[in-house]
């Protein structure tokens, strides 16, 4: 895993593909497993976490929101957050 954490670090869209490579190559290359189930894990570990990471931000921005309301400020969503003073994006 820490081996496998260097194909995030490389910039590419959402680390497809580098992360992948990486977990893959040190699978079979260092634990001598098959390719096919190689890549399987690199798929499903990355879709994992994107799913996490992806639910957590909505679950979070939910709770902020409802606390922001209690307190009687105004909620805020992914637009509103890039406004600027004048109401332009």
């Amino acid at each position: 895993m820490t081996i496998s954490a260097f194909g995030v670090i490389i910039p590419t869209p959402g680390a497809t593909g580098s992360y992948h490579l990486i977990v893959i190559f040190v699978l079979v290359n260092i634990f001598n497993f098959d390719t096919d189930i190689s890549g399987a894990y690199a798929l499903i570990t990355h879709t994992t976490t994107y799913v996490l990471f992806i639910l957590s931000t909505i679950g979070l921005t939910y709770l902020i929101n409802k606390r922001q309301q209690t307190k009687g400020l105004p909620s805020a969503n992914f637009l509103t957050v890039f406004k600027t003073k004048s109401g332009a994006i």
